[in-house]
């Protein structure tokens, strides 16, 4: 016949002292772990998030004329030529875009080149380019003629004036079938040269308090500042939006904060991009 054997005290006591260390630590290696899942979960997030917002800013600057960039402050206001040491308090970055859609379809809807020997004041032939409607808010497009003189500040209609004539670096026209006429002035007497590319829009980033923005459809050149077009928030939480430029090199920084992540302060994570 077969005896159950009873615990011992002393068996006993062990028992109550293991289950004793474990209520100790247990609940606070559980707690770690689950700190440690939940700050990992967030830091995907918001390693995700800033990558995604750099990554659309980065996506259309490459698109963009590279002598038009500006820096400015809120409202386009102490607005410059964006450079390597760029003033303290410029939260909003500003280009001329190229019609990169256009130039990409099958066949393209702009042929980027001027048959200067068929031109003249009254309209510039470009073969191949195709009759344009629905710009952007109806504003007017402009060409940029690659070669010609640059006025980073007046040139590209950053001074919020709109232009009278076609004495400036962008030269605002109407479309049409095989050429381009002057939305304004004249092109008789104006330096025009082969090769150009076409502007239906500028663009704006603004960070505003934590608020990170895209601007689009709004044309400088018609006197228009950024807050004239249509917004589109990319990202919100942003702690920080830095640009600076480097010759054709724009460096872009974008950080996302989380204020419950570590329960000690805002945590940040940014991301960097380089555009050529």
């Amino acid at each position: 016949m077969m005896h159950k054997r009873a615990f011992t005290m002393m068996e006993l006591i062990f028992v109550i002292v293991i289950m004793g260390v474990l209520a100790k630590f247990g609940v606070d290696i559980m707690q770690q772990i689950y700190n440690n899942f939940v700050y990992s979960q967030r830091t995907n997030v918001l390693q995700a998030q800033s990558e995604a917002a750099v990554n659309q800013i980065a996506n259309r600057l490459q698109n963009r004329i590279k002598d038009s960039v500006i820096a400015s402050t809120l409202n386009h206001g102490a607005y410059q030529p964006l450079g390597s040491n760029t003033a303290a308090g410029s939260t909003v970055l500003e280009w001329v875009g190229i019609d990169y859609d256009g130039w990409q379809s099958l066949p393209p809807l702009w042929s980027g080149t001027i048959d200067l020997t068929d031109s003249n004041g009254t309209n510039l032939k470009s073969p191949r380019t195709s009759s344009r409607s629905g710009f952007y808010n109806g504003g007017t497009a402009a060409v940029y003629f690659l070669g010609s003189n640059v006025d980073v500040l007046s040139g590209f209609g950053w001074q919020a004036a709109a232009f009278a004539d076609q004495s400036h670096t962008m030269h605002p026209v109407n479309v049409g079938a095989g050429q381009l006429t002057p939305a304004v002035g004249s092109f008789s007497g104006r330096d025009v040269y082969e090769f150009y590319q076409l502007a239906n829009s500028a663009f704006a980033v603004e960070l505003n308090g934590r608020i990170l923005t895209l601007y689009t459809d709004y044309q400088p050149w018609d006197g228009e500042i950024y807050t004239a077009g249509t917004a589109s928030i990319l990202m919100e939480n942003v702690t920080t939006f830095t640009f600076t430029k480097v010759g054709d090199i724009i460096k872009l920084q974008v950080c996302i904060g989380d204020n419950d992540l570590t329960g000690e302060g805002e945590y940040s994570l940014c991301k960097e991009r380089t555009v050529f």
